[in-house]
Formats: C-alpha cells, structure tokens, sequence
C-alpha cells in the first residue's frame, strides 16, 4: 500500500488526516482510523521505518509560516496510533519545512537535507539506536542551499541522490551525490544525455530493480515558498 499524510488544503491550511491507498487487486482509497493526537503538517517529509513498521515525520510548517523541528512516529502495526517521538541533540538549527527526508538501511538512522526559508544546505541524522540527532559534516564540494527539491537513497551504492529545488527563487536542475559509507563526502553528477529542465516541489523515487532514479513533476517557475 501507499500511505499519504497530511499537505494543505485549498485555504493553505495543514491537514492532519491519513490515507492508504491499496496496490494489490483493484486500488482503493481508504481513511485510517488512528488513536492518539495527529500533527497537523504541510511542506513535511515522511519516510517508513521497516524495522519497527512505522512511518516517521520530521518537520513542516503551518498556514502562518511557524516552522517545526519535531519527529513524530505513526506505528502501523497491531494497531494504526500516532506518538511524538523524543529526540536529543540537534540544538535551534533543526526545524525546516521543504527539506528531504529519507531512510537509511545500512545505518539504521534518518537523513535530512536542506529546506526551511532562507534555504540552508545543511545535514542531520537521527540514529534510531539512541535517538539523538547529529550534523553530518561532509567533505568535498557542497551543493547550494536549496529547498523543494528531490532525493531519494541508492541502496545499492549507499549514496542519497539529490536533485533541483531552488535557491533565492531560482530553479535548479543540479544533481549531487552524497557518499555515505566511510567519510560522508558530497560530489556533483554530470550524467549524459539531456537533463529536467530546472524545477523545484518535485518528486522523486528509487527505482532499485533498474538501478535509476524516476522523477515527475515540479514547478519550472518559483516564487515565495511560504504560499
């Protein structure tokens, strides 16, 4: 199944309400039924803990642009309920909205990219062992602060993949690689052919059966993000 949480209405008000949408036999869209306080979000990043069959959501912001720092967890099983989970570390610089989230496997941890207004280029972990959040310090060249843009985590090369966004309400369509085993270190991607033309607000999976990243959508043209 797909689980969708929260965005905006057409007021721009965060919602807080959750979805699945079941991929096997015909797809039906069905509302879960959750116990415990939900977080109201919008512009927030969510990945799936397969470890502990949760789906975990970092951050976003309100309707009047307050930004949140916070990680809550919606266990998924014996029983759908939402619990804010305590995290340490991480001091003032943490709370963002428009950043990328994704799911470290090898880790076992969170990783977070970019986001928030102005934009920043800046990278958290959350180890899920202890709890706590680290900044990463990567070597190499480092790619501009961005927000709304795209990454998605190479298994297979233990490497996230990061792609547009925009800086100073300038479209990007740069793709970098951050290098997580050993010393974590950023490096740009040249690739071949003809790239996306510069968009941000896109999304991106992994497609790992076919070694590729797969993106769709995006705004070529951006303003202030906090609409």
């Amino acid at each position: 199944r797909m689980i969708v949480f929260g965005g905006l209405d057409s007021a721009g008000a965060p919602l807080a309400d959750v979805w699945e949408l079941s991929l096997s036999g015909p797809p039906t869209w069905t509302q879960l039924t959750l116990s415990g306080a939900p977080p109201a979000r919008r512009y927030h990043s969510a990945i799936y803990d397969p470890r502990r069959d949760r789906m975990l959501v970092f951050g976003g912001s309100t309707q009047t642009g307050a930004t949140f720092g916070d990680v809550w967890s919606l266990w998924l099983s014996p029983t759908p309920r939402w619990e804010q989970l305590v995290a340490h570390g991480g001091g003032t610089g943490l709370p963002r909205f428009s950043h990328t989230a994704l799911y470290d496997s090898h880790r076992d941890r969170m990783v977070v990219f970019g986001g928030g207004l102005p934009a920043s280029n800046d990278i958290w972990e959350l180890s899920f062992a202890d709890t706590i959040w680290t900044l990463v310090r990567p070597t190499g060249a480092t790619p501009a602060p961005r927000l709304g843009h795209a990454a998605v985590y190479d298994g297979a090369a233990d490497r996230m993949v990061v792609i547009g966004g925009e800086t100073l309400n300038q479209p990007l369509n740069d793709t970098w690689e951050l290098a997580l085993s050993g010393t974590p270190r950023w490096s740009p991607i040249a690739g071949t052919g003809t790239p996306p033309g510069p968009r941000a607000y896109l999304t991106a999976v992994s497609d790992s059966v076919n070694h590729r990243a797969v993106l769709f959508g995006g705004f070529p043209n951006v303003g202030d993000p906090t609409w």
